[in-house]
């Protein structure tokens, strides 16, 4: 069983978001930025953990 397209592009979604994610952290210098980009890694990290039982089952 294949992933489907939508789930294929969520979890590319979220790779990416999370990689952007990381490059800001590095230059926040205000607490407020940081905790925001803290939320938008959490929802990103939200998207892969509801797909992984969808990833395991295709191994």
């Amino acid at each position: 069983m294949a992933l489907d397209r939508d789930t294929i592009w969520q979890l590319r979604r979220a790779k990416s978001d999370i990689e952007n994610i990381r490059a800001e952290i590095q230059k926040i210098k205000d607490n407020a930025d940081y905790v925001a980009a803290l939320i938008r890694c959490e929802r990103s990290l939200s998207i892969v953990l509801s797909n992984a039982e969808k990833v395991k089952s295709i191994k």
